[in-house]
């Protein structure tokens, strides 16, 4: 089972309105790329717990892939939205969503997703799982999936081993235990966690000069791709411009999830060694740049907030799809120097890790002499096996790690 067909299948299970919270699961069951991958049986007599279980302990078995466990989704913070109060549970609160008119990206999957996904805050999950099963029934932060050609671990499929068949099982793999956190942003301008953006130490950027870290920066806000999954064209670099984070694009809402909002919170972000206000205002891109005549602005709140108002279809579709990506996750900075997108609950002491058979990085956190998944992420410079050369070269190594 890879490519498309499971993250489809997955996606769809996630988002899918249904009467009884085992046929997310036993719904699947129909996609041959999922029956051939389980030995799951529709049995109602069975708990959610029990068929959400079995049925990620088979996707692994038999699929010599932990993709699966790029499903999990923690419960973030809360925050406190205009006219809105405090959200602590949005299945019971009205939910503010993206709307970015005619220029918001229009995919039917990431429509679906944000319907039933797109506010933030969901109580605790009451399933009693393991870290490593995804709930798929208690709905988590609406964030966008990572998309693109990534092979985080390279060639190497997953070899776990699960060493109890009860409900408590350990998901022993192989991974490479990367980097730990060093700054985390707010994961949202009305975070009520005061204490984000959350700065480390100052560290020297591993991409190298300014320009090189200029470019891993925008590359990052897009996780450097596409919505379809292309890699990200050169033009998506106007994500650079400062007055892209200081206004708005004209005739755009984005309902506190523009880069303006995430710019309000996280001017003071440690980014290396300087703080992302800096860093944004030393970037010589301009959209005054070569024009004699000013672009229009709007007075507000007491300060100028410029508009842009003639952004080609480019522009708007880098601004739309960073808002995208952005929303619910932190950007970080890790001890090593690398700069990522990370899930929202992710917390200070917190691990990047690379499993193997797992497309993509995921955030760990120590319990006891084992890890619990936190939800996957993107780090620029280890989406594409950088990591297996970096043990070859004695960098880092392969270790087994139990996940519970």
């Amino acid at each position: 089972m890879q490519g498309s067909d499971w993250k489809t299948a997955l996606f769809l299970s996630r988002t899918a309105e249904v009467t009884d919270e085992r046929d997310r699961v036993f719904g699947m069951l129909g996609l041959s790329s999922i029956a051939n991958a389980v030995d799951v049986i529709p049995n109602y007599m069975e708990t959610p717990t029990t068929v959400f279980v079995d049925f990620t302990r088979d996707l692994v078995r038999n699929s010599n892939s932990l993709n699966v466990l790029r499903y999990v989704n923690r419960r973030i913070g809360e925050m406190r939205l205009p006219h809105f109060g405090v959200l602590t549970d949005f299945r019971e609160t009205p939910a503010p969503t993206l709307d970015f008119q005619e220029y918001f990206v229009s995919d039917s999957l990431f429509g679906l997703f944000f319907k039933r996904m797109g506010n933030p805050n969901t109580a605790n999950c009451d399933h009693s799982l393991p870290s490593w099963a995804p709930c798929w029934t208690c709905p988590g932060p609406g964030v966008a999936p990572l998309v693109g050609n990534c092979r985080a671990s390279g060639h190497f499929n997953a070899s776990p081993r699960f060493l109890s068949t009860n409900l408590t099982a350990i998901l022993q793999t192989q991974a490479v235990l990367l980097d730990t956190m060093n700054s985390l942003s707010a994961f949202h301008r009305f975070e009520t966690d005061r204490s984000y953006p959350h700065n480390g130490v100052p560290t020297p950027s591993i991409y190298g000069n300014e320009n090189a870290t200029a470019d891993a920066f925008w590359r990052t806000l897009v996780t450097n791709c596409t919505l379809s999954g292309a890699n990200a064209p050169d033009e998506y670099d106007w994500i650079l411009t400062p007055e892209l984070w200081k206004g708005r694009i004209a005739y755009a809402r984005t309902n506190y999830l523009g880069l303006r909002d995430f710019f309000l919170r996280n001017a003071s972000f440690l980014l290396f060694d300087t703080s992302l206000d800096n860093f944004l205002s030393n970037k010589e891109r301009s959209i005054y740049a070569g024009t004699t005549e000013p672009k229009k602005y709007a007075s507000r709140e007491k300060h100028r907030l410029h508009y842009i108002w003639d952004a080609n279809d480019v522009q708007r579709e880098t601004a739309s799809w960073a808002m995208n990506v952005l929303a619910w996750r932190r950007l970080v900075t890790t001890m090593k120097g690398y700069l990522g997108l990370v899930p929202g609950s992710t917390q200070q002491g917190d691990v990047i890790a690379v499993l193997m058979g797992c497309d993509t990085p995921l955030v760990l956190r120590k319990s006891g002499s084992a890890y619990e998944v936190v939800g996957e992420c993107y780090v620029h410079g280890i989406m594409h096996g950088e990591v297996l050369r970096m043990v070859e070269e004695g960098k880092c190594k392969i270790e087994e790690i139990d996940i519970c």
